[in-house]
């Protein structure tokens, strides 16, 4: 299948470079919806700057023409939608035939072999689509490009069942194989690619992520949403799934050590509470809840509207990040973008993000995020603070604008295939 126009021609004849966002995640992973949202905004602020000499449009892709009125109403912003859809090559009889024959064959006289079904991807019309997964062909002239969020798999591998492992190992190695540019988020990502995949010739790009906060989040009373889920005047809030790598089982023994010690602090956890690699996770969060007698000190909301997140954020006293990796974190840069303090555990894509007012403890080590909660609880006050949300706003809207024009950079980089220093 050939385009009208490669993208080649596209730029000769100045028309603007189409790049497809192909849409990632859903309930089970709602960071991976909310990644592809904040690239959408940082484009379009970029664009509203009218500093870029690249002309371009963003098209949200899709796969599952079910979620169809789902992606038109979250991605409004963007100027067009294509439902991106895959086309198997018809399967001959014989390659359906050979693999039966060859089992009642001796190994030495299985010399027929079975053509691979090829599958292509209808990308026309797209000039740079991202992030693909590389699992067929696309048409001519579209340039895919992946995106490998964080080697939590070769770094955890305990925190996965076998065939989720399996499928993670797969992804990255297919990825690592066939593309010809990877993004990651962070330094720490690139470093770790190149330890896992020290063969790969793919080029990696570095694009680090930042939320969007819209306009009204800033108007809205958080006391209010506070009520609404009836929670006491004091809390810090833990945002993030109920995975098992989020480590909110050393929070919930931080809390038990400090009330044994008559420190009565609370904790608001938010985040979708199943764990699709260990579907007893949860349970087990809960169970241990029980045992450890600190349910008066916490509340579970679960998978809450992100505007009543973000205000929930605004009116803690700050945020409490214990997770064991990482390859962005996103609840760093929610926390950044509002201002807030925060309690980090000191894995090295944090120290990379270093987020103004954060307190890093050992993350091998209950006693140091014991001591970090309690010396928080004492000297922090519930939000917000006018001034520091004036100042981390200001910021905010630099580090989105700067976020669309790195990413404007490689998408106008692999289309061209001028070099790029990242």
């Amino acid at each position: 299948m050939v385009l009208e126009y490669s993208s080649a021609k596209r730029l000769m004849n100045n028309s603007p470079i189409r790049i497809g966002l192909l849409y990632t995640g859903g309930r089970d992973w709602i960071g991976g919806e909310h990644y592809i949202l904040n690239i959408l905004y940082a484009l379009k602020e970029f664009q509203a700057t009218g500093c870029g000499e690249t002309a371009f449009k963003v098209i949200l892709c899709y796969e599952d023409e079910g979620l169809s009125d789902h992606i038109r109403k979250t991605f409004s912003a963007a100027d067009d939608f294509r439902l991106i859809k895959t086309i198997g090559s018809p399967l001959r009889k014989r390659d359906v035939l050979i693999p039966v024959l060859n089992m009642y064959l001796p190994r030495k006289l299985r010399f027929l072999k079975a053509k691979a079904r090829q599958f292509l991807t209808d990308s026309q019309g797209i000039d740079f689509l991202y992030p693909y997964d590389f699992r067929s062909v696309l048409s001519e002239g579209t340039h895919a490009v992946g995106w490998i969020a964080d080697f939590q798999p070769r770094i955890l591998p305990h925190f996965f069942g076998e065939e989720n492992l399996k499928w993670r190992y797969e992804y990255e190695d297919r990825v690592s194989d066939r593309a010809t540019d990877i993004v990651f988020s962070s330094q720490t990502c690139i470093s770790d690619f190149k330890k896992f995949f020290p063969y790969s010739q793919a080029k990696p790009h570095l694009f680090r992520f930042y939320p969007f906060i819209e306009p009204n989040a800033w108007e809205q009373d958080p006391t209010l949403i506070q009520s609404m889920y009836n929670l006491p005047e004091k809390f810090f809030i833990c945002c993030n799934q109920f995975w098992q790598h989020k480590n909110h089982i050393a929070v919930l023994e931080s809390i038990a050590s400090l009330s044994e010690a008559n420190l009565d602090l609370f904790v608001v956890f938010t985040g979708h509470t199943q764990d699709n690699r260990l579907a007893e996770h949860f349970d087990n969060i809960c169970s241990k809840i029980n045992r450890l007698g600190i349910r008066p000190n916490i509340a579970i909301l679960g998978l809450i509207p992100k505007i009543h997140q973000l205000q929930l954020l605004r009116r803690s006293i700050g945020v409490i990040q214990p997770s064991l990796s990482e390859g962005w974190s996103t609840v760093v840069e929610d926390a950044r973008s509002l201002g807030k303090p925060m309690i980090l555990s000191d894995l090295p894509v944090h120290l990379e993000q270093d987020p103004p007012r954060a307190v890093y403890y050992d993350n091998r080590s209950l006693t140091s995020l014991s001591k970090a909660m309690q010396e928080a609880w004492t000297d922090w006050q519930p939000g917000p603070n006018c001034d520091h949300e004036k100042k981390a706003r200001i910021q905010s809207q630099i580090l989105i604008q700067n976020m669309g024009e790195r990413f404007l950079q490689i998408v106008t980089s692999v289309t061209t295939k001028r070099d790029l220093v990242d």
